[in-house]
């Protein structure tokens, strides 16, 4: 951010191109190593970084977030006697369009989280690089 020496010192230029560039830097899941296996841990410890990661980018902690794998949260979903309830599975891509809008103003708005946490279970990956998109 520059103030300009023109006429109007007020004025503020924003340089918005680096602001997203940094902002993108941090992925919101660790990169995987080509051709290795994941093991629950790995995706544990990536579904810590995507949470920790999306609060950082959105200022709010989102849904709440099942921390373990996929199967997990299938059979956890489906299987559980005492607590049945439908699965949401949020898949994040960083170099959608809409995905910033999507996250700031509806995945992230207090009356959402609210419903979700209260109805679903929610699930979340991010897609962003192709070898998580494999996975």
């Amino acid at each position: 951010m520059e103030v300009t020496d023109d006429a109007s010192p007020d004025v503020i230029e924003l340089d918005t191109d680096r602001c997203v560039v940094e902002w993108r830097d941090k992925s919101l899941m660790p990169e995987p190593y080509v051709g290795e296996e994941r093991s629950s841990n790995d995706e544990t410890r990536a579904m810590e970084q995507f949470a920790r990661v999306f609060f950082e980018r959105y200022l709010t902690p989102g849904p709440a977030l099942d921390m373990g794998s996929l199967d997990e949260a299938i059979t956890h979903s489906l299987f559980d006697p005492s607590t049945p309830c439908p699965l949401v599975l949020y898949v994040h891509h960083d170099h959608s369009v809409a995905t910033n809008i999507f996250c700031e103003h509806v995945l992230c708005a207090e009356k959402i989280t609210t419903y979700l946490a209260e109805n679903f279970i929610v699930w979340a990956w991010d897609r962003t690089n192709d070898i998580n998109y494999q996975r």
